[in-house]
């Protein structure tokens, strides 16, 4: 073969395997691109799950003790007007 058309051959496969290289890169690029925002959105729904969870957790506690201040309250004056019921006797 001619040199001149080595040479050229050659430089044909050196192009298109620079092409090739550049689009496997881009490739690459764009599935770990995915894989990083799929990993941070995972992250961030599971952080915004747990402050959630967090602040439910935290208004459910209130409203039950709440509830049960008032209950003590009511019981506790239940018990009062049957104390003061008993105490008035009429014999």
């Amino acid at each position: 073969m001619n040199v001149l058309v080595e040479g050229v051959l050659i430089l044909f496969v050196v192009a298109v395997m620079n092409v090739m290289a550049k689009l496997l890169v881009v490739a690459v690029m764009n599935v770990l691109a995915k894989l990083l925002v799929v990993a941070v959105i995972n992250v961030l729904a599971k952080l915004l799950v747990v402050a959630v969870m967090n602040v439910l957790a935290k208004l459910l506690v209130e409203a039950v003790m709440k509830v049960r201040v008032e209950v003590v309250s009511l019981l506790q004056l239940h018990a009062r007007n049957h104390r003061k019921k008993r105490s008035v006797s009429f014999h």
